[in-house]
């Protein structure tokens, strides 16, 4: 997979597969940067995944429902086969194991930001083939030991994926996001 460079209307950003690219605000609206970057990355047949904030899981599913269905939109294989996947991603993004069961279950508005962010990171390390658009500010309110762990899932989810990051500075841990590598 080699890098890809995307033009919209006054801009024009070239990402690297395996790196996450900062693409600067400014004073651009996030949502209509974020749209212009996911038509433009559409249009060269890429798979979006937007990893919000908070949020962006369906509030009448609960978790296991919401990793379902997407698992099944991007046609991975049934809840089994990614049940199986699950612990060594919660193990990796620190969550206790006596929590697993009560997260599966949960509705989206019982989770707190946090557990909000955990749920978007197991979907994007489970969607296959996707670029991913981050929000700005998808690691505030995370300690520095959280935010190392949601980089390194993310990084180990990068190989031949695309990762755009909507900045308003460098990325969290004074930019190791921006170069970060699998390992």
């Amino acid at each position: 997979m080699s890098a890809l460079t995307l033009h919209w209307p006054g801009h024009t950003l070239t990402l690297h597969p395996g790196q996450f690219t900062p693409c600067p605000l400014g004073d651009a609206d996030p949502q209509a940067l974020a749209h212009a970057l996911a038509s433009a990355l559409q249009a060269h047949g890429q798979i979006v995944l937007g990893l919000p904030a908070s949020g962006g899981l369906l509030s009448l599913l609960n978790v296991a429902d919401n990793l379902t269905l997407a698992a099944r939109y991007h046609d991975l294989a049934d809840w089994p086969t990614l049940d199986r996947q699950l612990p060594a991603l919660l193990q990796a993004l620190a969550v206790p194991e006596a929590r697993w069961s009560a997260l599966m279950q949960a509705l989206p508005q019982h989770l707190s930001h946090a557990e909000q962010r955990v749920v978007l990171l197991l979907r994007a390390r489970l969607t296959p083939g996707a670029a991913w658009v981050i929000d700005s500010g998808f690691f505030s309110r995370q300690s520095p030991s959280e935010r190392r762990r949601s980089l390194a899932l993310l990084t180990q989810a990068l190989p031949g994926r695309y990762a755009v990051w909507l900045s308003h500075d460098t990325p969290p841990d004074e930019g190791e996001a921006q170069h970060a590598r699998p390992t």
